[in-house]
């Protein structure tokens, strides 16, 4: 059995020589884009993977006391997975940069099982395959009279939208289930709005804890999600039994940002882009956060854009 990943890849990479590239069981595809002669299309191909690292099913005993039953089927505990070579993945997508590379879109990759053969016929799960996200289409069709103010919003003072540039990449990145990132860019909108230019923890957090704005929008999304998605995330700067309230989560914010805002040998185990899934849960609750707070921000300036002869 071999298992192929399709991962879809974007820049200027050029390729002279012919495909594939082979190393032991391991089959590298670097396909070229017929119109642009770029690649934009990596197949890796692990070949012979053991059976006993198959995503076999199998059948699931059920619990008589239990409540709800279970899914009768479950998949081999010990398969082979994707996220056991996400990390040599983001190494070669970083080596290949110098080359022309930019980025290897994650959220429309896919995950194949292919028989070879002298196989077994078993019954296991066939693959996966990323399709584009689709829950963030949250807002009513915009009118032109909207796109107008827009535009001349955008014209009359860019200025007032300079944090919502971060929203932007945070929400960009987060599509790319690039989640390092996409935190990075969303504490870069509550440092423009809230940090008045203060930059340490102390300085960070006072400032923060003073916005009646910014306390209240916490409220409502601890409130709204009833911690799920945040208790998910809490463990990695806080007791997984502390309480959650708005100062807390204040400072678990603030100390993510310090988490991961700098690199070097000693601390890259505790983040790095080959992590990306393990930071998930925080991305979407401040993902949550700076959507509501960006929202309004956008929603008061565009209200005093000049209409019809003003």
């Amino acid at each position: 059995m071999k298992v192929r990943y399709t991962l879809p890849a974007r820049g200027v990479l050029r390729i002279s020589d012919a495909q594939p590239i082979v190393l032991h069981d391991w089959h590298f595809f670097f396909q070229v884009n017929e119109h642009t002669q770029f690649v934009d299309r990596i197949i890796v191909e692990i070949q012979n993977v053991p059976e006993e690292n198959w995503p076999t099913l199998r059948t699931v005993e059920q619990d008589p006391d239990a409540k709800i039953p279970r899914f009768p089927f479950a998949v081999n505990e010990n398969a082979f997975k994707y996220n056991d070579i996400h990390d040599k993945i983001v190494a070669l997508e970083s080596i290949l940069s110098v080359f022309g590379l930019w980025a290897i879109d994650y959220s429309t990759m896919g995950e194949e099982w292919i028989p070879q053969e002298g196989d077994n016929q078993t019954s296991l799960m066939g693959g996966w395959k990323f399709g584009p996200r689709d829950n963030w289409d949250n807002t009513e069709p915009v009118n032109n009279g909207l796109l107008a103010r827009c535009i001349i919003a955008a014209g009359a003072k860019p200025t007032d939208y300079v944090s919502a540039a971060h929203y932007r990449l945070g929400r960009e990145h987060f599509e790319n289930c690039r989640y390092l990132e996409t935190i990075r860019h969303l504490f870069f909108f509550l440092e423009y709005e809230y940090g008045e230019g203060k930059y340490s923890k102390k300085d960070i957090t006072k400032n923060f804890m003073a916005s009646e704005e910014l306390k209240q929008v916490l409220a409502e999304e601890i409130a709204r999600e009833q911690n799920a998605t945040l208790r998910r995330a809490w463990g990695k700067f806080k007791d997984a039994d502390s309480e959650v309230n708005v100062g807390a989560v204040i400072e678990y914010i603030v100390d993510l940002r310090g988490g991961i805002q700098h690199a070097n040998k000693h601390t890259h185990r505790m983040w790095h882009p080959s992590r990306d899934e393990e930071f998930e849960h925080d991305a979407v609750f401040l993902m949550n956060v700076v959507g509501t707070i960006c929202h309004s921000r956008v929603s008061q300036n565009m209200a005093e854009v000049p209409t019809g002869d003003e």
